[in-house]
């Protein structure tokens, strides 16, 4: 069962909850994390009790905003496209991460992260966790299946800062990467963990 499903109350509506994932992102997107959950329901043409009725606080929200970006990008890690070599795995996952970083509702999340982390260390820690721990975990499984499973932590995280690390850091400036990410770097960048 989905949270939505498993709340007090009649089962609340998927479309709805999309459309507040939507409409929450576009708020945190251009008003930051000081949108209002007023806002949001607004943004998203729903009530304030419905929102409410699919995410008890903004808190919570946010970080379904994240793991629904992070998934948009690398779905269920069960739906990865497994069986192949270690190169070619870090190809498929190298060119998700990649675009994820190309879209500009990632960048502005890392923003939006970036300057709260004083403030509310506790949606910097949430955002960590729903952010890159859990993309890391969908590299560090591919690691593990190839090489020595003891370091796929390491490698995983090696990986996603040497292929990522540049444009995050533009991302979090809000300056054009001055590394091209593409194919060339991301082959230049699977060549350090899996010469061809």
């Amino acid at each position: 069962m989905t949270q939505a499903m498993t709340a007090r109350g009649r089962p609340k509506s998927p479309e709805k909850g999309q459309a507040i994932l939507s409409a929450a992102a576009e708020c945190f997107m251009t008003i930051g994390f000081s949108a209002s959950m007023e806002q949001i329901a607004s943004a998203g043409q729903v009530s304030k009790q419905t929102l409410y009725s699919h995410f008890a606080n903004k808190h919570e929200l946010f970080n379904a905003v994240v793991r629904n970006k992070l998934n948009l990008y690398f779905g269920e890690s069960d739906s990865l496209p497994r069986g192949q070599g270690l190169r070619e795995e870090l190809l498929d996952r190298g060119e998700r991460v990649l675009n994820m970083m190309a879209d500009p509702g990632v960048g502005c999340m890392i923003r939006c992260v970036a300057a709260q982390v004083e403030t509310m260390p506790d949606i910097a820690e949430d955002f960590w966790q729903s952010g890159p721990t859990a993309l890391c975990s969908h590299i560090q499984s591919t690691f593990a299946r190839h090489q020595d499973p003891a370091q796929a932590e390491t490698l995983a995280w090696r990986f996603v800062y040497a292929l990522a690390g540049p444009v995050m850091f533009s991302n979090m400036m809000g300056q054009p990467s001055p590394i091209n990410a593409d194919r060339q770097h991301l082959e230049s960048v699977v060549d350090m963990f899996a010469p061809a």
